[in-house]
């Protein structure tokens, strides 16, 4: 009838609009989210789900925002302006309609930017990050929220085990649940992969550390029963220190049970701000690429290496590549 035919019309319009936005030339579309840095993508089928991140602080208050070294050093994690968004978008990519969910049980129920995530199977899982507890003293364990796509809810698990301490920049990534039962191949002579260190730089942290983290946390695994945490830097209150971290631990999906894990081979340097995806194949590899140990303003700063974990035998290696390295990483 005419009311269908409207509808469809309507239809057609919305979409035209949309691949618009996309190919003219000179023309700005703009997603209708408050949070634009530090938030993290992850898909489920044909949508995208982006969750959290930081707004532009002088947006709203005039003043320049404060870089991730200002923030460790002047306590800024306690301002208004830092806070983490609780907003969850879903970007559907064969229409390009961009919707923010606002129905019950809509909004992460711990605000963050700066965390990691990753979709297991139809669960999107996001831990760690900047938070309302981040700046807090202690051994503080790192949140871990899930947003089950199907039923349309988020869950707050009680997790149990030996907690990761909160932290940001870390990489998180799904892989078989087999992984859990794996035996080390090799003791670790780098301290059980858990090096950390402090450090007292002062100035920006560069662009960098922003884009790693939106892509380098959104692998996606059907069936997964388990996600592998690497590195971060772990927020040292109101003093000019952060401690950067190279540990590993498994998240058993099932129990919400956190495993600290001993691997072998050789470790790479203590990181944050790097990227970790999911090799082809069995998914029992992950590559490891840059990141930084330091607050330093200097890219040349920044890590240019590759490193393989294998996740079922407990194994680093650093393959040997060719080309030349991308010198921002």
């Amino acid at each position: 009838g005419a009311a269908g035919s409207a509808g469809r019309e309507k239809a057609r319009g919305k979409k035209g609009k949309a691949k618009a936005a996309t190919t003219c030339d000179g023309f700005d579309p703009k997603f209708d989210r408050d949070a634009g840095m530090w938030h993290t993508v992850t898909a489920c089928g044909r949508k995208l789900y982006i969750l959290g991140g930081c707004g532009d602080p002088a947006a709203a208050t005039g003043v320049k925002a404060p870089t991730i070294s200002s923030t460790l050093t002047e306590g800024a994690l306690s301002s208004e302006a830092l806070k983490g968004s609780d907003e969850l978008h879903v970007l559907d990519t064969d229409t390009l309609e961009l919707r923010r969910l606002t129905g019950l049980n809509s909004k992460c129920p711990v605000p963050c930017c700066c965390h990691a995530a990753v979709m297991a199977g139809t669960n999107l899982v996001a831990c760690g990050g900047l938070t309302s507890t981040s700046s807090q003293s202690g051994n503080a364990a790192a949140f871990v929220v899930v947003y089950d796509t199907v039923q349309g809810k988020w869950k707050t698990p009680t997790v149990t085990g030996a907690n990761p301490r909160q932290r940001l920049g870390m990489t998180l990534n799904a892989i078989p649940a087999k992984c859990l039962n794996s035996s080390n191949s090799s003791s670790n002579n780098n301290n059980n992969g858990s090096n950390s260190h402090s450090n007292s730089h002062s100035s920006s942290h560069g662009h960098g550390y922003g884009s790693s983290l939106n892509g380098g946390n959104a692998a996606a695994l059907d069936a997964a029963e388990c996600v592998c945490l690497f590195g971060g830097l772990e927020p040292q209150g109101d003093l000019p220190l952060g401690r950067v971290y190279n540990d590993v631990h498994f998240l058993d999906l099932d129990s919400f049970s956190w495993r600290k894990i001993e691997v072998g081979g050789f470790t790479p340097p203590a990181r944050f701000g790097h990227s970790t995806t999911n090799l082809p194949g069995p998914s029992t590899r992950l590559l490891v690429i840059g990141g930084r140990d330091t607050l330093s303003d200097s890219f040349s700063e920044s890590f240019t290496d590759m490193h393989i974990l294998d996740v079922k035998g407990r194994f680093w290696s650093q393959p040997t590549y060719s080309g030349s390295p991308p010198l921002r990483a």
